[in-house]
């Protein structure tokens, strides 16, 4: 009974959460989930990555609650409570009591280095991904056991889910590796036969995944390599000697710390042969890589991360009782229960802290979405529409000068309406309550059309601009002569 109370003070916490609007890129995934429904081709589209079970789930939360934000929510939390389970478990197949397994439970919820996801509808994909690697580890078999027809279709299934749901699957031989090895006791030489099959799915995947990429990588990737610091920078964070660095990597004390930690951990459970420091370290480090060349970092990167840091440390802290016996042992009790009650101490204080952040951030979008609705019966029989953004409001900017919370970077859209909200969801997402028509940005060629409107949007509102060209492209042009943020919109039909 350990876990109900873990989850119940979990929920208590987040359940205002849940009545929290969509914000930045939500409005963005619900349109292409929406627009999915209508057109089944785009269930398999990639679509901001190749994150199609992203879309599956925002395509069914969409028949259930249409453009009521209050269920995608609520499916958000019902996955985090899913990873929580699992992470249980987990922790209980490698014989951690209870007290131990609730303890891990409550650090995984109750950080803000795992809260990001829970709340942002567009992020779902990192519980997701949590959720499927946890299962391989719960069920891959023990030493001595083989693998059974049950087994090896619930691997299969969960391996397809995770290479569907976020590119960093990439990761998949490496922990597979991990997994025979620490779990099944396989030979090293054939865990990396194993594993080498499934790298050169890796590598296939990898080369037509860059033949047509789904996001621009130079708008992702960078050259340098100091976003490696992320990994120590992590660790620190987690274990409270530093804050995690968001945006701009420094190699500090904490960092050193973290690494000297990171590899007497790696060598102390490779001498312990302990599964679940290995397991644990494994998850940790492994959904680090894809992220290494990636110049920013968020608590959305450190979900799993986490999740994998308190196994690692679990793993650790029960080798050295065992190496100690019974020496010491009210004292050693004493100490961890003091370590945890700190440890959580501080994370309800970060995290109160995040959560303020966040309802900050999703209240800076009510006052578009209240300009939006008012001016939606204007653009509703539009079937081109010229946008223009002529006023230079940031309140995002504004936010990231007053966090309450952890430090945390938040994505500008420099064309769009105050930068918060694409100009085309936006449209879709407040006309959709009432029916329609759902728009979408023209692209090439433009349409030669006559018949458009022109919008703009100024501090406190939208309105309706003077034509200055006969045919809409040239209206395009014609604006953006005045160096203003120009987008031309159309009405979007499945075909």
């Amino acid at each position: 009974m350990w876990l109900l109370p873990v989850l119940g003070c979990w929920l208590w916490l987040l359940a205002s959460s849940a009545r929290l609007g969509f914000a930045g890129d939500d409005f963005q995934w619900w349109q292409h989930a929406r627009m999915a429904l209508a057109k089944p081709t785009l269930l398999f589209q990639a679509y901001g990555g190749f994150r199609i079970v992203n879309t599956w789930t925002l395509a069914l939360d969409h028949l259930l609650f249409g453009t009521r934000p209050l269920g995608y929510h609520v499916t958000n939390l019902l996955l985090y409570v899913c990873c929580a389970v699992l992470l249980w478990l987990v922790a209980a197949r490698f014989a951690v009591p209870a007290a131990g397994r609730a303890v891990i439970v409550a650090l995984w919820l109750l950080s803000p280095y795992s809260l990001e996801p829970s709340l942002t509808v567009s992020q779902r994909f990192e519980p997701i991904q949590l959720a499927c690697w946890l299962g391989l580890a719960l069920i891959w078999p023990r030493e001595g056991r083989r693998w059974r027809a049950g087994r090896i279709v619930a691997a299969a299934a969960i391996a397809i889910l995770t290479v569907l749901n976020k590119e960093n699957w990439v990761v998949l031989p490496g922990l597979t590796f991990v997994f025979d090895v620490a779990i099944s006791r396989v030979r090293w030489a054939r865990a990396l036969r194993r594993s080498a099959l499934i790298a050169l799915g890796v590598a296939a995947y990898t080369w037509l995944y860059l033949q047509n990429p789904p996001i621009a990588p130079a708008s992702f990737f960078s050259s340098s390599l100091a976003g490696a610091v992320k990994v120590p920078n992590a660790w620190a964070a987690f274990s409270l000697l530093g804050e995690m660095q968001p945006a701009r990597f420094a190699f500090g004390v904490a960092e050193a710390v973290a690494v000297v930690t990171m590899a007497a951990l790696v060598w102390f459970g490779w001498r312990r042969r302990s599964a679940l420091v290995a397991v644990g370290l494994a998850l940790f480090l492994l959904p680090f890589i894809p992220l290494v060349p990636v110049g920013w970092s968020t608590s959305r990167y450190t979900t799993i991360p986490l999740a994998g840091f308190l196994l690692a440390v679990a793993g650790s802290v029960r080798e050295v009782n065992v190496l100690l016996d019974m020496r010491f042992r009210s004292s050693r009790v004493g100490v961890l229960v003091c370590g945890v009650l700190g440890v959580l101490a501080v994370n309800m204080t970060l995290l109160r802290g995040d959560l303020n952040d966040y309802r900050a951030y999703y209240e800076a979008h009510l006052p578009l979405l209240d300009e939006a609705r008012a001016f939606a019966p204007k653009i509703a029989g539009q079937h081109l529409i010229v946008t223009v953004r002529l006023e230079t409001e940031q309140p995002l900017v504004r936010l990231s000068g007053s966090l309450a919370g952890i430090p945390k970077v938040f994505f500008v859209r420099g064309g769009d309406p105050y930068t918060l909200i694409d100009w085309a969801a936006l449209f879709s997402y407040v006309l959709d309550a009432n029916g329609g028509p759902l728009f979408v940005d023209a692209g090439d060629p433009v349409p030669e059309s006559q018949d458009c409107a022109v919008v703009g949007h100024v501090r406190g509102g939208f309105v309706e601009l003077p034509r200055r060209a006969a045919a809409c492209a040239g209206e395009a042009a014609a604006w953006s002569t005045s160096q203003a943020s120009v987008r031309l919109l159309k009405r979007w039909a499945p075909r």
